[in-house]
């Protein structure tokens, strides 16, 4: 017997500050039309002993596209006032609308990001799934004040232990009292990035290559091993070799099946073979295109890894340390030697583009695409801005950089980034103004936080955490929105008021990298490719099309609005009675010379 226990993550996203733009069925004539998601759903199935078969699965649309279904949603009511205004659907004369724009168009803004049960990281030697939240719904992300409020007794024990997540075990209702360890781990060499999707965790591992470990059991009571590299008795393939993987993306942020047959019944658009890939990248040998679709078509004796192909003309690639694929196009960041584009519109016969490098970016580790801008860490050269209005061929925004002594990588969530700032933690960046970003202020928790490599931010209900790589201290999460902790923690941007609430340590070792999360609201890509399934008949995600129609007009000239009255500001709702005073940022830091480096926590 097996009993599904579906975790409806609906409930999470399903908020009145925001929605998403789509075309309505046929039954309004396909119009343009406010939509909303349907059916975000993971499962966790359980036998009759409770024994997880799988552990928050994501699951598979009919037609092969992700799980998550869109479906048109026209407001019952328009009032005269208090509604939206003429920025909210075009580009603003202000430029201050470009993450709300990504949000609208379904292009996404990272600010629906689940996690879930396990946080995964890198760390030199193995992969880790750190137990971050427990239950089944809902689920208090440990050391919130939301456990604090559902779980008192388990909270005071955390706190008692110091917030750390290595020293707390915790159980799930229904798991006949067994408790789970705080962690699951399978060997590795030098991951330098991981992504979890479906029942798999896919791992850019360095001198080890491009492997795949299996981790639908890691919450299965009856297995010894919960996380594995070679789970088939079918001869399958989990490892690629490769000389130095250093980075991975998978543009769909959900599993999608292209064995599966379209039907022209359900007027869907057409799947974009662009998302059955992986796109890797090697410091020596460029990108490389794997084919990973036999991982989610429903047949266990398939499962392997392939090159598609490698790309590397003359050397541009060298030097490869991470990709970032947006729409049609992949951003690879070169180090000392820039940023290079590829146009993957064929994702078997790709082409360089567009190509940034000194002395506009002098050190690139990381980039971030957020509608029509990217956000760069640049190394020293801090938090740069590039305009992608033409996404084959970015720009430097003249003036657009944000000091910031090391900007090892940087994550973007909706009008914020957050910067991996090394010995100065992390550095948050106000970019509701791509063009003219804010001065970073820089948020260490006392110095605790003094070896960030990569930063990531995922919601929980009204509530976002980051999660932090934060060397050789470990796994961090930072409390950055929360309920009766963050003034406006109900608007769609509201400032962050970051504190440290748990620690997972690593035992001296440096945790390298730290999964994003699923991108719940990534219903389109850049490009216009449809991720997303409809739920209407006739109804569908914008496409290339349908963007270009809502920002242009008649003649082929960009839209741009001013609004009719004066906009309420998009992080003013919600306000508690009596907001907790504002936290103080850390003192600016200065350039000095390295005075050795961070002691490790164990």
């Amino acid at each position: 017997m097996h009993r599904p226990v579906c975790m409806p993550s609906t409930s999470q996203v399903l908020r009145n500050d925001a929605f998403t733009m789509g075309i309505g069925g046929v039954w309004n004539g396909r119009k343009f039309s406010p939509s909303s998601p349907r059916n975000p759903v993971v499962v966790t199935v359980l036998d009759g002993n409770n024994n997880a078969g799988t552990n928050q699965q994501s699951s598979v649309g009919s037609e092969g596209f992700i799980n998550n279904y869109m479906a048109p949603n026209v407001p019952h009511t328009v009032r005269a006032r208090e509604t939206y205004d003429c920025t909210t659907c075009h580009l603003s004369k202000n430029k201050d609308n470009n993450a709300w724009l990504a949000q609208v168009l379904g292009q996404g803004t990272n600010g629906y990001n689940f996690v879930g049960d396990y946080e995964w990281i890198g760390v030199p030697g193995s992969i880790r799934g750190v137990r971050v939240s427990y239950g089944y719904e809902p689920q208090p992300v440990i050391g919130s004040n939301m456990q604090r409020i559902m779980d008192p007794d388990k909270y005071n024990e955390f706190l008692k232990a110091g917030r750390r997540l290595d020293k707390v075990r915790y159980s799930t209702p229904g798991a006949a009292g067994k408790d789970f360890a705080s962690a699951q781990t399978s060997g590795s060499n030098t991951p330098n990035c991981v992504i979890a999707k479906g029942e798999f965790l896919f791992v850019a591992d360095g001198p080890g290559g491009f492997k795949v470990n299996d981790i639908s059991a890691v919450d299965a009571k009856k297995n010894a091993q919960k996380v594995l590299l070679t789970p088939f008795a079918f001869g399958d393939s989990l490892h690629l070799a490769t000389k130095n993987a250093t980075w991975v993306d998978m543009p769909a942020p959900g599993p999608m099946d292209f064995g599966r047959p379209q039907s022209t019944v359900n007027m869907e658009e057409k799947r974009w073979d662009g998302f059955r890939y992986a796109y890797v990248t090697d410091s020596t040998e460029g990108l490389i295109v794997v084919d990973c679709n036999t991982f989610f078509d429903r047949d266990v004796s398939n499962n392997s890894l392939r090159r598609s192909v490698t790309f590397n003309p003359g050397g541009a690639l060298n030097g490869a340390r991470f990709v970032k694929v947006a729409g049609n196009y992949a951003y690879v960041a070169l180090g000392h030697n820039g940023l290079q584009v590829v146009d993957i519109s064929d994702p078997t016969h790709p082409k360089l583009a567009g190509r940034i490098g000194s002395p506009d970016l002098v050190d690139t580790r990381s980039v971030q695409i957020q509608f029509r801008y990217a956000f760069v860490a640049d190394g020293t050269g801090g938090m740069k801005v590039l305009d992608t209005s033409d996404l084959a061929n970015p720009r430097i925004v003249p003036g657009a950089s944000v000091a910031i002594p090391e900007a090892r990588s940087l994550f973007v969530m909706k009008s914020y980034a957050y910067v991996a700032a090394g010995k100065n933690g992390v550095a948050i960046v106000d970019i509701e103004k791509p063009e003219t970003p804010g001065q970073a202020q820089f948020f260490s928790a006392n110095g605790q936080i003094n070896d960030c490599n990569m930063v990531t931010v995922a919601a929980t209900y009204a509530s976002y955490f980051a999660y932090i790589a934060d060397g050789v201290n470990g796994m961090r999460i930072v409390r950055l929105v929360e309920a009766d902790q963050t003034p406006n923690h109900l608007g769609w941007s509201p400032p962050p008021t970051p504190m440290l609430i748990a620690t997972y340590a690593t035992g001296g070792k440096p945790c390298l990298s730290i999964w994003e999360g699923m991108r719940r609201d990534h219903v389109a890509d850049e490009s216009g490719h449809q991720i997303a399934m409809s739920g209407r008949l006739g109804s569908h995600v914008l496409d290339a099309a349908d963007v270009h129609k809502l920002l242009y007009d008649s003649h082929g000239q960009l839209i741009v609005v001013s609004d009719s009255h004066p906009r309420r500001n998009r992080a003013d709702w919600g306000n508690l009675p009596v907001p907790p005073a504002a936290w103080t940022p850390d003192p600016a830091p200065v350039t000095t010379k390295p005075v050795g480096p961070p002691q490790a926590m164990r």
